[in-house]
């Protein structure tokens, strides 16, 4: 059985401090049986994503998506509505809302960059194939927070290593080849390019100005 609580204790303890691996031999090997869970749980490893990008995420609705698929059938089909509207909600602001900007969000709320301690942390689970359902998310949170093209691609392609037929892996090489950046993202670099052209059209005005100290010389 995966230790859920163990894992939102980790991640919401980010929020408090950073997590060194191989400082603390012990809690790194309590931690990573629950990490290489998410290569066989789809909903612990939804739940971790949705916690990474959305630090506030409290310890119940982390389990709600965590959780989803265990159980009996009682309200099996509400719990299941329940935990995919969680994950849908964070996931299309992350995706979709510009004023989401998710670098920022991460920034602020951790101590360290979430993305590269969860790769730091894949590559000491054994076998190679249970690094996938972390790397998926360090991937994913990758590409979610903007990371520079080649610190993702380098993300993108452990996970491949792992894994080849990996489903986010496939979104995100779809992602990645047609540049589909997140909403905010987008705008950033818009306003980037708004700010360039406007530069630009200032030196070429400036260009086109008398000389002061050559008029003066005449």
């Amino acid at each position: 059985m995966v230790d859920i609580d163990r894992l939102y204790s980790f991640l919401d303890g980010l929020r408090a401090r950073p997590w060194m691996p191989g400082v603390d031999a012990a809690a790194d090997a309590a931690l990573l049986p629950a990490l290489a869970d998410l290569t066989r749980r789809a909903d612990v490893r939804d739940a971790v994503l949705v916690k990474v990008v959305s630090p506030g995420m409290d310890r119940d609705a982390f389990r709600t998506v965590a959780c989803r698929s265990e159980g009996g059938r009682g309200d099996m089909d509400g719990r299941v509505a329940a935990a995919y509207a969680l994950v849908d909600g964070v996931v299309a602001k992350a995706w979709e809302n510009p004023g989401y900007d998710v670098r920022q969000v991460m920034q602020t709320a951790y101590h360290q960059d979430v993305p590269k301690l969860l790769d730091r942390l894949a590559a000491r689970i054994s076998p190679l194939a249970d690094q996938s359902g972390l790397r998926a998310v360090t991937a994913y949170a990758s590409w979610l927070q903007g990371d520079d093209m080649p610190v993702f691609k380098g993300y993108l392609d452990s996970l491949r290593a792992a894994d080849p037929s990996d489903g986010w892996a496939a979104q995100l090489s779809a992602a990645y080849e047609s540049r589909e950046y997140p909403a905010w993202l987008r705008a950033d670099l818009d306003e980037r390019e708004r700010a360039g052209a406007v530069s630009a059209s200032t030196a070429d005005v400036l260009a086109g100005r008398p000389d002061p100290a050559a008029a003066v010389s005449r």
